[in-house]
């Protein structure tokens, strides 16, 4: 193999085939993953935002895991112990809710009222999802014949709408 000499180096690839030495490709490419993660650290930056996507999109990703939470109760419930599809969509959404209160108030939305009374509107608007939740599983289950885990998600979705919703506009303003 020929040897090619660049200054006082002794290379074995032409000139021409040299990597670049302009590092100003590799920084730009360094900039990509720090503008990810910039972004992703915002999302999940500790401080309570008072934008409605940021909440939105932290509210998603609580009630994310509620929901994993949910239905991990619920399927352990109705496949493990046998328990009748409606009081075990009660007791999952009561074990996602307590999770997703205290990720919202830690996390998600700043608080606006007295604990005790940002409780208890939390605790009736929970009672309406739980209202919503119970009538549609049983119209979906027993009407629409959908098997109760897909009668699950199905109703997940409707309900996060309702919660974040009435959360917003009541509680968190």
């Amino acid at each position: 193999m020929k040897h090619f000499f660049v200054g006082r180096t002794k290379s074995v690839h032409p000139p021409s085939l040299h990597p670049p030495t302009n590092l100003c490709t590799t920084r730009k490419l360094r900039r990509i993953p720090r503008a990810i993660f910039k972004s992703i650290a915002l999302i999940f930056h500790r401080r309570k935002s008072l934008e409605l996507h940021i909440q939105f999109l932290r509210y998603f990703f609580v009630g994310g895991t509620s929901s994993v939470l949910d239905l991990l109760v619920f399927a352990v419930l109705v496949s493990q112990y046998d328990v009748h599809y409606l009081l075990a969509a009660f007791f999952s959404y009561m074990a996602g809710l307590l999770w997703n209160y205290i990720l919202c108030v830690a996390w998600v939305f700043e608080s606006k009222h007295k604990r005790i009374l940002e409780f208890v509107m939390i605790f009736l608007i929970a009672m309406g999802g739980l209202m919503w939740t119970e009538l549609l599983m049983w119209i979906f289950v027993e009407f629409v014949d959908v098997m109760p885990i897909i009668a699950k998600i199905i109703v997940l979705w409707i309900v996060l709408f309702w919660n974040f919703g009435m959360r917003k506009v009541y509680v968190f303003h």
